[in-house]
């Protein structure tokens, strides 16, 4: 028969076990369980060749450069990831709900209230493009007063942001939808002259008009100052500094194994840095 102090003993080591795996419980929370790898969804849109999707799904054999770093680094830190698409506006106010736990492909200014690493998943260089027999050519942001300019509604291009909030009801044209089809828009639309010039990022263009046996049809007319693209956590999630933290680890660790450089090259990219 047990004592009194048999009894408390075994209590007091019950109430141990039970924090322990409280702790335990705490820590799986914020990290996957070892050998176990937890799935994670993340949301982005076609953006050749950062991305590479069509009907609603990430092509499997060529994803685009940014979601193969994505998917390498998160895979080291011990998750799975998959990926919903959608328009652009769409998956930063989604991201920022909680309803995805990151987004590929966008830059700091789009959405500053997401969690960033320091590391990006490529370089932005936005340029203007223009049909060939156009005159103009981008030489200060006040240049865009003299164009009627085609956007994608929701992007942040930097230096000429004020300039487009000022002029948005007068000669910026905004066009939103879903990421596949919006390129397609606006090229369509400086062909026939409805707009001025377009601009977007030069990678993507340029991929985007040999692709499409345009590229005779247009021309650079002058660039903006590089950026990073970036992939960006939901504040709604405790681990998104955790990840931002740990997703700048294994990116310095795939550029020093010559892993990041692999992966660019299929897509015939060099590194920014």
């Amino acid at each position: 028969m047990l004592n009194f102090y048999d009894i408390a003993t075994r209590y007091q080591l019950k109430i141990k076990q039970n924090l322990a795996m409280l702790v335990v419980s705490g820590a799986v929370a914020v990290m996957p369980v070892q050998g176990v790898a937890q799935t994670l969804t993340f949301t982005t849109g076609d953006w050749r060749p950062f991305v590479f999707e069509h009907a609603g799904n990430i092509q499997a054999q060529m994803p685009g450069f940014s979601i193969e770093i994505v998917n390498a680094a998160f895979r080291n830190m011990g998750y799975n990831l998959e990926y919903q698409t959608g328009p652009f506006k769409r998956q930063i106010a989604e991201t920022m709900s909680g309803e995805f736990a990151g987004m590929v492909g966008l830059q700091v200014s789009d959405a500053p209230q997401l969690i960033y690493p320091k590391e990006g998943i490529g370089e932005v260089r936005h340029c203007f493009y223009v049909r060939q027999k156009s005159r103009w050519h981008y030489q200060q942001p006040d240049s865009i007063r003299q164009i009627k300019l085609g956007i994608v509604s929701g992007y942040t291009y930097g230096e000429i942001d004020p300039h487009i909030a000022q002029y948005r009801n007068s000669n910026i044209y905004a066009y939103s939808g879903d990421e596949d089809k919006i390129l397609y828009r606006l090229v369509t639309l400086l062909e026939m002259d409805h707009v001025d010039a377009v601009i977007e990022d030069k990678a993507v263009m340029d991929f985007y008009l040999v692709q499409s046996g345009q590229k005779h049809k247009f021309k650079l007319a002058g660039c903006l100052e590089n950026q990073q693209a970036m992939v960006g956590f939901t504040p709604l999630d405790a681990r998104a500094q955790q990840w931002a933290d740990e997703f700048d680890i294994q990116i310095d660790s795939m550029r020093k194994s010559g892993q990041l450089k692999r992966i660019l090259s299929r897509y015939g990219v060099s590194d920014w840095k």
